[in-house]
């Protein structure tokens, strides 16, 4: 799953991008309060749901973090469900951004992998 950079919203109004070919996802950076974000993943058309939502803490840390799941999400297929994407991508524990964190972010991108493949449209 590829993805360009489309004009922010209020779901993103820091960084927004959109899969290619359909739209179908979305992914970007949502500002928080004190210069803090949180860097989310969700279906364009979704009823408010937001299945892939980590804090990313400052914005130059979101931006990194941001950078990665893309990494990931270039395995995925766009067709993905929000079910199978929620269980590739690990639930973060109390706004972590630590080793931990970043350890299951890369058993996340090898898991993605191992299913998929490098996935290519």
């Amino acid at each position: 799953m590829l993805f360009e950079e489309i004009e922010p919203n209020e779901n993103f109004d820091l960084r927004r991008l959109q899969s290619l070919p359909s739209g179908r996802w979305e992914a970007g950076i949502l500002k928080m309060l004190w210069g803090k974000a949180r860097v989310r993943i969700a279906l364009a058309q979704s009823d408010g749901l937001v299945p892939i939502d980590y804090w990313g803490g400052d914005h130059q840390s979101s931006f990194i973090i941001l950078g990665f799941l893309l990494a990931i999400l270039a395995s995925l297929p766009e067709e993905i469900e929000e079910h199978d994407l929620a269980r590739i991508f690990p639930e973060q524990e109390d706004k972590d951004t630590g080793p931990q964190f970043w350890q299951s972010l890369y058993r996340a991108s090898d898991q993605a992998r191992s299913i998929y493949g490098d996935f290519q449209e």
